[in-house]
């Protein structure tokens, strides 16, 4: 499973900055899942 997570930008030090969590979901494709 996933959690699937929107964010408005990543801080320097590489976190999540204004995250709000949509939910979770299964995986169909591993190449779906990515860091943006």
């Amino acid at each position: 499973m996933v959690a699937e997570v929107e964010s408005r930008a990543w801080t320097q030090g590489g976190k999540l900055r204004h995250a709000s969590y949509k939910g979770l979901r299964d995986v169909q494709d591993n190449a779906a899942v990515a860091r943006d």
